[in-house]
């Protein structure tokens, strides 16, 4: 009975060694997939960030190539206003110039928006 008593200790002993080991592995697995969970997510608040960043950018470029083509549009229309019955006389080399220059900085809001 002694040895009974001897073996049932033991056998119970080494349950509960397994049943330490399973719970150790348990935590070191709920630890580490925490860990990898924490990195993901601020991999995708950095990427977010970036991204609202180049596109508030963009929006401003353009916003601000809008604000200058209004601008000039307005100018040409209160121009055929005051000259009324006259024929329309060819625009100027500077009106030119700044339809080239909002055409490149277009070109360029264009480009940097395909390197994505």
């Amino acid at each position: 009975s002694s040895q009974d008593s001897t073996s049932l200790v033991r056998e119970r002993d080494e349950w509960r060694g397994r049943v330490d080991y399973l719970q150790r592995e348990m935590e070191r697995i709920a630890n580490e997939s925490n860990i990898m969970w924490v990195k993901q997510l601020e991999s995708m608040e950095r990427h977010v960030s970036f991204s609202e960043s180049r596109i508030r950018s963009e929006v401003a470029a353009l916003e601000e190539v809008m604000e200058e083509f209004k601008a000039e549009v307005t100018s040409c229309l209160k121009s055929r206003a005051s000259r009324s019955g006259y024929e329309q006389s060819p625009r100027s080399s500077s009106g030119s110039y700044e339809a080239t220059s909002r055409r490149q900085r277009l070109s360029s809001l264009s480009s940097r928006s395909s390197y994505r």
